[in-house]
């Protein structure tokens, strides 16, 4: 049958342009303000700068490979890209959104009682000095001895907003700033969502970050699991403020400069109570 055309100007046509290679994973493609260059994003951390769309899909230049600091296991990974508001004014920047390997595991709320149970190096990086790298898989560490997680259902990740700065003549960008940590997640799936602009503001959004295949109701071996808080978390966490999963939140324009992590719950959240 004819597909149906919800536009009936017949000079209108659809076809393809590229087509990537299948680990190249590409989340989002974006038009350079301004310009008719193209940035790609793709799920394993690398960020791609095209000349136009009318070049052959091989003929970029990595602007940025994110890869050492994403998790890009199940649905992870890096998500979404949105230029800063005023870039046609000369903020040659712009924000990542993805879920990234811990940075930091003594800020994930469980980490002291899920510490024992982790495998060697366990906060002591890469990244950094305090961080931990799962190597885009969640180990079953009961399997291999390293620790318990229920059989490799366990791997804690945050989900990071980044700010970068952008040099399209020179064909680089360098990170200036992680701008947020928002919701933690365990899961393989339900996790960053879209960074978008609305007006000179940002919004962004996550998933619930909580397990798909079983009732997550909040388990107290998890690292994302907060004691401080009462019991009711996991899946129920996108319905309680306290918790940046499920959420959409908003980053208003007078901080998009920060030159320090902003604390999630300072940010006004505009929407709860997503999946």
């Amino acid at each position: 049958t004819t597909p149906t055309v919800p536009n009936d100007d017949p000079a209108l046509m659809v076809s393809k342009i590229w087509e990537f290679d299948f680990e190249d994973n590409p989340t989002m493609i974006k038009f350079v303000p301004g310009t008719g260059q193209v940035i790609t994003i793709h799920k394993t951390g690398r960020i791609r700068l095209y000349e136009s769309i009318d070049v052959d899909v091989d003929e970029y230049i990595e602007l940025m490979d994110m890869r050492p600091e994403v998790f890009s296991f199940g649905d992870h990974g890096l998500m979404s890209l949105e230029f800063h508001p005023k870039w046609l004014e000369g903020e040659f920047k712009a924000f990542v959104m993805y879920t990234g390997e811990t940075k930091d595991v003594t800020t994930l709320p469980n980490n002291a009682a899920v510490t024992p149970n982790r495998p060697p190096g366990w906060g002591e990086g890469p990244p950094g000095t305090t961080g931990y790298t799962w190597l885009d898989f969640c180990e079953n560490l009961d399997l291999s001895g390293n620790g318990e997680n229920r059989e490799g259902v366990l791997c804690e990740h945050p989900y990071y907003v980044d700010r970068i700065a952008i040099d399209v003549e020179m064909g680089t960008a360098v990170k200036e700033v992680t701008l947020v940590q928002s919701a933690c997640g365990s899961s393989s799936t339900h996790g960053p969502g879209h960074i978008l602009k609305v007006g000179n503001d940002l919004i962004f959004s996550v998933g619930d970050a909580s397990q798909f295949t079983v009732l997550d109701y909040g388990w107290e071996d998890d690292g994302c699991y907060d004691p401080t808080l009462p019991a009711g978390q996991g899946v129920y966490r996108s319905i309680r403020e306290e918790f940046a999963n499920g959420k959409i939140t908003r980053i208003p324009e007078a901080l998009l400069d920060s030159e320090e992590m902003l604390e999630w719950n300072t940010l006004p959240v505009i929407v709860k109570g997503s999946r």
